[in-house]
């Protein structure tokens, strides 16, 4: 918000640091945010590839859900462009995520890989 820098990670081939602004909520580290972000915006069948076996990644027109067995993890629904709302449902907090001109494109529903609830 306001341009200011809250989370970064920064990778030099062998480590990962991340630094937080002040106030920034400790459930919510900068790995955790990267990790929303790519759920959001990657390729669906990249991130099912990467999965352990257990969870699965369903998705629609217009939402994402991550489960592990029955229990749903993560939601990430398009409320309109650039708007999404992430929710970590195990973890217990929102985030909404408003972006200039990115939008990410959810793919049309199949039976297999519908979310019961979008």
């Amino acid at each position: 918000q306001l341009g200011h820098t809250v989370a970064r990670l920064d990778w030099d081939g062998r480590k990962l640091d991340q630094s937080l602004a002040p106030g920034w909520p400790k459930v919510v580290s900068a790995e955790r945010v990267l990790s929303d972000l790519q759920l959001v915006w990657w390729p669906v069948d990249q991130v099912r590839s990467a999965l352990p076996a257990g969870w699965t990644l369903a998705e629609s027109s217009s939402a994402r859900e991550l489960r592990h067995g029955e229990q749903l993890i993560t939601s990430a629904k398009l409320l309109a462009p650039g708007h999404i709302e992430l929710v970590q449902h195990t973890q217990g907090y929102t985030v909404q995520v408003h972006s200039q001109g990115a939008t990410p494109v959810f793919a049309a529903p199949t039976s297999a890989s519908s979310p019961k609830t979008p």
